[in-house]
């Protein structure tokens, strides 16, 4: 005799509706990843500098977070395509000069250090080579 025959009443076993919930929150990630790759323009994007493309970019940070809800993509795959995004909005933003007050502090002691130990401009230590400081 199983357990829903032992008992009379018919409420849902917690692991039961815990599976249902899940699948049920993964169906509609899915009509909503489906729904926002429609909606998606698959065409070369705008030029790397418009303001456009970071809307882009986060669209598709939008439309990836969905298909991990979905369980549409392999999760190598979506880490990659992440890294992807976020490696191109930082990369222009760091082309744009953003971050440059932000690390000029440490520019300057570095340009210090490697001045002081005679480095070349273009020219790096390898891990675990350099100076302590």
């Amino acid at each position: 005799m199983d357990d829903l025959d032992k008992s009379s009443s018919t409420e849902i076993p917690k692991h039961v509706q815990q599976s249902i919930d899940e699948l049920e929150a993964s169906a509609i990630a899915w009509l909503q990843f489906k729904e926002q790759l429609q909606g998606f323009t698959w065409q070369k994007g705008p030029h790397f500098d418009s303001d456009e493309s970071d809307v882009r970019i986060k669209s598709c940070l939008d439309i990836l977070n969905l298909a991990e809800v979905a369980g549409a993509l392999n999760p190598a795959v979506l880490l990659l395509l992440r890294s992807m995004a976020v490696e191109r909005i930082h990369s222009k933003r760091s082309f744009a000069g953003v971050y440059k007050k932000d690390l000029e502090d440490i520019e300057s002691q570095i340009e210090v250090i490697e001045k002081r130990e005679g480095l070349d401009e273009f020219e790096y230590w390898r891990i675990g080579e350099g100076p302590e400081d």
